[in-house]
């Protein structure tokens, strides 16, 4: 990989994070989710009584960018060896592996917040696809 490449795949990881995250607002507005995966990143680094704090939703969105990003390279590695056909759908098929394995990390309890509830689990992984496909719009354009 280019040194370019490489920094434009962080940064379509950081991008794409930073939109879902932002679409991820509108459900939590209106009620239909209770939980941002913000929330969820701050559980690697805090306990679950700190996870609420100004420390922890700084820490939980430091960290979800820092994920955006490694999922951005990996991304932009797969669209390098696989070429850029299709690559919405590759998109949108990274964003349900990241959901899948999000939900198997919860589950080993990488994280002291985790989401169990059916209807957090269907908007992580609408989350995770805006994310697949906000990450696939970028990076194919490097």
């Amino acid at each position: 990989m280019k040194s370019d490449a490489f920094i434009g795949a962080v940064y379509a990881g950081v991008l794409a994070a930073i939109v879902s995250s932002v679409v991820q607002l509108g459900p939590i507005l209106i009620g239909v989710q209770t939980i941002s995966i913000v929330v969820v990143a701050a559980g690697i680094f805090l306990p679950i009584g700190q996870i609420f704090t100004p420390l922890g939703i700084i820490l939980g969105i430091i960290g979800h960018l820092i994920i955006g990003a490694i999922w951005g390279i990996v991304l932009y590695a797969i669209f390098y060896i696989f070429g850029l056909d299709k690559s919405v759908q590759k998109g949108l098929l990274l964003g349900i592996f990241i959901w899948f394995f999000g939900t198997e990390m919860m589950r080993w309890n990488t994280t002291n917040y985790i989401i169990w509830g059916d209807i957090e689990q269907v908007w992580k992984l609408i989350h995770d696809m805006i994310f697949g496909t906000g990450t696939e719009s970028y990076s194919a354009s490097i």
